[in-house]
């Protein structure tokens, strides 16, 4: 981990750096100023045009009840790839001009959607190739009365799915996305 940060915020920043050197040395410096505020001001048009496109594909594609082509991964893309055709830079330009193009964006989204499946989707949070979900069920007297541990597991293309009920929830609280309490275990 240490490694990919040093080359993320020292090697890559570096091989920039030589590389508007060189092109200023080979342009001038008002081409290479005129060449970074241009891509930067594509790479906001290209990014909002593109960002639009896939979210109107998106929209479409669920009112027809079917699964959109393009879905979540390459929208986050198309923002990362804007992001980096604003940064100055050579490299981050041309990576960002990649991820612009749709075809080249699915396949990096194809590769970004393995790779997080195969290295954060584990079951119980550990292992690879399942995830693990807990459903508390409250009474409506906001007491906690059952818990349900429902693992996932993906092995050999084969998906199984495994629920037994807990015997202790931790925390002794349930808490809602604001962080009211909503129940409580009963004693």
């Amino acid at each position: 981990m240490l490694a990919r940060l040093f080359v993320l915020f020292t090697i890559v920043p570096f091989i920039e750096l030589f590389l508007l050197m060189q092109v200023g040395d080979l342009v001038g410096f008002w081409p290479t100023v005129g060449m970074i505020l241009l891509t930067g001001f594509v790479g906001a048009w290209l990014a909002k045009r593109e960002g639009l496109r896939v979210l109107r594909e998106y929209q479409q594609a669920l009112a027809e009840m079917r699964m959109p082509e393009e879905g979540l991964t390459s929208a986050l893309l198309v923002l990362v790839g804007g992001a980096l055709m604003i940064a100055p830079g050579v490299l981050t330009d041309i990576t960002g001009i990649l991820l612009m193009i749709p075809p080249v964006r699915r396949v990096v989204a194809r590769y970004v959607e393995a790779y997080v499946k195969k290295h954060f989707l584990g079951p119980a949070g550990a292992g690879r190739g399942g995830a693990t979900f807990r459903q508390v069920r409250v009474g409506p007297d906001g007491v906690v009365r059952e818990t349900v541990r429902s693992t996932v597991v993906e092995t050999s293309g084969e998906v199984t799915s495994e629920t037994k009920q807990d015997d202790v929830l931790e925390p002794d609280l349930v808490v809602d996305r604001r962080g009211r309490v909503v129940a409580r275990l009963e004693d």
